[in-house]
């Protein structure tokens, strides 16, 4: 896995704060790390302007995280996302995370489900959605 691979990437720095008692970034960070990069991914294909007008949004049903390496303060990561299926309902996202002292650190997965707020039931992917995203991991 490299970071060629990935569509979306977003760098991050390592802050003091997010290592714990034995002296290592804590296994929670990791997780915000890839939120970063899911928010990042959404950003850049314009996720909630596109789903609003439907009255959708996403909603985080699982994740995953593969842990490695440890990481320390002070790095620099790079955090790489792509899609790498699409269903009716839900796409998998599929993330790693890099740092500048180590190389692949943690690879993870999240399931994002397009969810109705207002019936706070699951929809299905509008079909522009659908071939945006195919489109833009092409």
């Amino acid at each position: 896995m490299k970071l060629s691979d990935f569509s979306v990437t977003i760098p991050v720095n390592v802050a003091w704060g997010e290592m714990d008692a034995f002296g290592h970034v804590n296994n929670v960070v990791f997780f915000r790390y890839m939120e970063s990069g899911r928010i990042a991914y959404f950003d850049k294909i314009d996720l909630n302007k596109k789903l609003k007008h439907h009255g959708l949004g996403p909603i985080l049903a699982a994740t995953e995280c593969q842990y490695l390496k440890p990481l320390f303060y002070p790095d620099k990561l790079i955090v790489g996302i792509k899609v790498t299926e699409i269903k009716n309902t839900s796409f998998v996202m599929e993330q790693a995370i890099f740092s500048e002292r180590s190389g692949l650190v943690a690879t993870g997965k999240g399931v994002v489900v397009i969810f109705n707020y207002a019936t706070q039931k699951k929809a299905p992917i509008p079909s522009e959605l659908k071939s945006f995203i195919q489109k833009f991991e092409d």
